[in-house]
C-alpha cells in the first residue's frame, strides 16, 4: 500500500509512548515510527496522522500530516474550537478569568465559544449582563443538572477538535 493510500486518523489521546488514534472505522492504540522522533517532531493530541500495519497488534504512525494550529499549553494540534466553560454561580462567574482566556485565544487566532454552566441557577439580570459583555462571541447557556442547552452544546462540538478552558 502506498503512503498516499495508507489510512489516516486523529490522535485523541497520548499515554507514555502510545497514541490512541481514531479513524472512520475504529480506534487504534499505536506507536510512532522512530524517524518521526529522530526528525525532531513530536505527536500531539489533535494531530492528523497516517497509519501503517493496521493488521498488527500495534499499528504504527508513519507520518504527521500538516497542522493548521499548534498550542503549547495544552500541547495540542489542529484545534479549531476553544470551549470556555464557566459557572454562573457556585462558584460565581469570573469575568476576569474569562477576559484573560479570551485574550489568549485571540492571540493564538482561535475563536472562543463561551459556555455558561448552571444556567438553571442564573437570574435574568446576570444572563443579560453576560450577553451584553460577551455577545460578540458565541454563547451557550447550559445546565448539567436539568439538561438545558446540552443539545445546542452538542451541535457546537460536532466535528471539532476542541480544547476546554475555564473554571
Amino acid at each position: 500500500m502506498s503512503t498516499a493510500q495508507a489510512p489516516t486518523g486523529l490522535v485523541i489521546k497520548q499515554e507514555a509512548n502510545f497514541y490512541s488514534v481514531a479513524t472512520s472505522d475504529a480506534e487504534y492504540l499505536c506507536t510512532m515510527r522512530a524517524n518521526i522522533k529522530k526528525g525532531g517532531r513530536s505527536i500531539r493530541v489533535g494531530d492528523r496522522v497516517r497509519l501503517e500495519d493496521l493488521h498488527e497488534e500495534r499499528p504504527v504512525i508513519s507520518e504527521i500530516l500538516p497542522r493548521t494550529s499548534v498550542l503549547k499549553k495544552p500541547a495540542v494540534a489542529n484545534v479549531n474550537l476553544v470551549l470556555l466553560v464557566m459557572s454562573c454561580l457556585n462558584p460565581d462567574f469570573n469575568a476576569m478569568l474569562v477576559d484573560r482566556l479570551i485574550l489568549c485565544m485571540l492571540y493564538e487566532k482561535l475563536q472562543p465559544v463561551i459556555c455558561v454552566n448552571k444556567a438553571d441557577l442564573m437570574d435574568e439580570d446576570l444572563q443579560a449582563w453576560i450577553e451584553e459583555e460577551y455577545g460578540v462571541f458565541p454563547l451557550v447557556f447550559v445546565s448539567a443538572e436539568s439538561g438545558e442547552g446540552l443539545d445546542t452544546l452538542k451541535e457546537v462540538l460536532v466535528n471539532q477538535v476542541t480544547v476546554l478552558a475555564g473554571a
